[in-house]
């Protein structure tokens, strides 16, 4: 379709619980299964499992403000590669981690919320690499060999990984 041209070189997959029932890329050159890239947004369903299974599913009011993008904490830009969670939550380019009283308690799509919060779970002192190795680890349940990376210690926008590593995640 002319629509999907636009938007090409793209994979897609269709499957279920178990495994992929359809896949197909399009486009010149276009990713396939095992392709490395920048999940970008997608991350914060990472970040988000990773807090439920942590909390084993018991979510805390204040979990639930965060991870809902309600908490304030909407100063937030870009992390550095070499920053740790905290180092970029608390940088001058994210507005010194400070929150901002005009976004609290209201939805405001920012990776601040997730930054912040990630600080509170004890996460602040991870580099990018560290990081990516407590999520492994606090998604367990996936099993061995799943790999997800972060080209940066941005819980909301770091993730980098294939499409068969992130399905796997969402199976």
């Amino acid at each position: 379709a002319a629509a999907c041209k636009a938007a090409q070189p793209f994979f897609w997959e269709v499957g279920n619980a178990e495994r992929p029932l359809a896949t197909g890329q399009s486009g010149t050159s276009g990713p396939d299964a095992q392709t490395k890239m920048a999940l970008a947004s997608a991350s914060k369903w990472l970040y988000g499992a990773y807090v439920a299974q942590e909390r084993q599913g018991q979510l805390t009011d204040e979990d639930i403000q965060f991870l809902t993008f309600q908490s304030g904490y909407t100063r937030f830009r870009i992390c550095l590669p070499n920053q740790t969670v905290g180092e970029c939550q608390a940088s001058l380019l994210n507005g010194r981690g400070r929150i901002d009283k005009q976004t609290e308690g209201l939805f405001d799509y920012n990776g601040g919320h997730m930054q912040k919060h990630a600080t509170l779970m004890g996460l602040g002192a991870l580099n990018k690499d560290e990081l990516a190795l407590a999520l492994q680890r606090g998604l367990r349940p996936i099993g061995l060999g799943w790999n997800i990376n972060y080209s940066q210690a941005q819980l909301a926008g770091g993730g980098v990984g294939t499409a068969a590593q992130y399905s796997r995640f969402l199976r």
